[in-house]
């Protein structure tokens, strides 16, 4: 699922920027959404804290991810992890995020596609057996 968001959210690209919504890297983090993982770091009297840099990071940024949905959405459906992600905590009452969540649904079908096919592939015919 991390990788279909990624695609959705920045076309893969650990370098973009949204000036509108000044959202950076590959899951397009708002300063916000690191404040809000710094906050829930401090909850769980962890000693890790993130930065504004990070968000650069797609490593840092898939583990600020993480944080944010093992937090809030602990028992959610990929729906409701994709549309609070764009949404925020009242993501129900956004419409658009039902837009984003189809584009997911779209990128999670194309990559299922590519698994099968790569899969299906001669150079992985010991793994099928």
């Amino acid at each position: 699922m991390i990788q279909a968001m990624i695609m959705v959210e920045s076309e893969g690209n650990d370098s973009a920027y949204s000036k509108k919504e000044e959202a950076v890297g590959g899951l397009q983090i708002r300063s916000i959404m690191v404040r809000e993982v710094n906050r829930i770091l401090e909850i769980q009297k962890s000693d890790l804290e993130y930065t504004l840099e990070d968000r650069w990071s797609r490593e840092k940024s898939i583990e600020m991810f993480h944080i944010v949905n093992g937090y809030h959405n602990k028992n959610s459906t990929y729906e409701e992890i994709a549309r609070a992600w764009n949404g925020g905590p009242n993501w129900f009452k956004k419409s658009l995020t039902k837009r984003d969540w189809k584009r997911v649904q779209k990128q999670l079908k194309k990559q299922k596609k590519m698994n099968v096919a790569i899969l299906s592939s001669p150079k992985y015919e010991n793994v099928r057996k």
